[in-house]
């Protein structure tokens, strides 16, 4: 049995020196931990609530840490003591906790925290109706537009890179376009040349082609 003043002197103690998480990503549980340079107040939480004590190697601080089903009850019974911030904080860990807890067909929010939605009319390839399935409209609509940003992006990124080449194509040709006008230019003007130079060759020998 837990005396009311230990109960309050904790929710005291750990309103500001205690961490209300979730531990373990893979397999998900409530973890209240409280680190500490002296050992005496860890030892008197250890009392009240049980739990264990480390030290850590690298620094010497002991820290009391309470995991899995036991600090579920523990922080439903101190979140009424708390100061709202942490109330918000021992809430979400409890839901996640919970959330973590059950299996598929019993959760009723996604990952999210949004409800699921129901929606039947599901068949199969050979026409039989399927079970009514659940999904979250909220987390499904972020996805669209998240996956509709993106394809814009691409596109955009794909009709950049065709106008800038385009661009440079189209200067290339205009340039060929240059050069080979400035050849031709080029060609007739050495022709014209040649031709006077043979006229006047012949002109000077008394035999003009005619």
């Amino acid at each position: 049995m837990i005396k009311t003043k230990d109960l309050y002197w904790a929710a005291g103690f750990l309103e500001g020196e205690g961490c209300f998480g979730i531990a373990n990503r893979k397999y998900p549980h409530a973890r209240i931990t409280c680190n500490q340079k002296q050992k005496e107040p860890l030892d008197r939480l250890l009392k009240i609530f049980g739990g264990t004590i480390i030290r850590a190697k690298n620094n010497g601080i002991w820290v009391w840490y309470l995991s899995s089903k036991k600090a579920r009850p523990v922080m439903i019974l101190l979140r009424p003591m708390m100061s709202p911030r942490r109330q918000l904080q021992i809430g979400g860990v409890l839901r996640r906790s919970i959330i973590a807890g059950l299996t598929n067909s019993e959760k009723t929010v996604c990952p999210n925290g949004h409800n699921y939605d129901r929606f039947s009319k599901r068949f199969d390839m050979n026409g039989n109706r399927l079970p009514d399935g659940r999904r979250c409209s909220v987390c499904t609509s972020e996805r669209q537009r998240k996956r509709y940003s993106e394809d814009l992006e691409f596109r955009q990124k794909n009709l950049n890179y065709s106008i800038h080449y385009g661009k440079i194509e189209v200067n290339i040709q205009k340039r060929n376009t240059r050069n080979r006008n400035r050849y031709r230019t080029d060609t007739e003007y050495r022709q014209k040349i040649l031709d006077a130079n043979k006229e006047y060759r012949s002109k000077k020998r008394g035999m003009v082609d005619v």
